[in-house]
């Protein structure tokens, strides 16, 4: 499943444990959700890498490192996730503070197209 595969290269690119929609540390943490667009031969959907920390700083660098290894333009080969080839490209994001668990969340959200 793309989900897995998805997961295994976040790991693999920060170092950190990736999960899937929520965590509840150790912080730095990062949590990924995949919304479906389109099957068929060539899939679509859209991903969102969420970092969350104490530290802003530390944020804006993991995040960098997840925007680095993703995206991909034109000239650039699919990048492989285990069966799958994917390409990548960031379609949005943002940073907010949530006074609630006193941390920063940087969401970045890519369109994927994979098979």
């Amino acid at each position: 499943m793309i989900e897995y595969a998805i997961r295994e290269y976040l790991e693999l690119i920060t170092g950190m444990d990736v999960s899937p929609v929520f965590t509840h540390g150790p912080f730095p943490a990062m949590t990924y959700k995949i919304s479906p667009y389109s099957e068929g031969t060539v899939k679509e959907c859209q991903l969102e890498v969420r970092v969350i920390s104490e530290n802003m700083e530390e944020c804006l660098e993991i995040r960098a490192k997840v925007i680095q290894a993703l995206n991909t333009d034109e000239q650039q080969p699919s990048i492989v996730m285990g069966d799958y080839a994917v390409r990548a490209q960031v379609s949005g994001g943002g940073w907010l503070f949530n006074s609630e668990t006193n941390m920063w969340e940087y969401p970045t959200l890519f369109n994927l197209l994979w098979r």
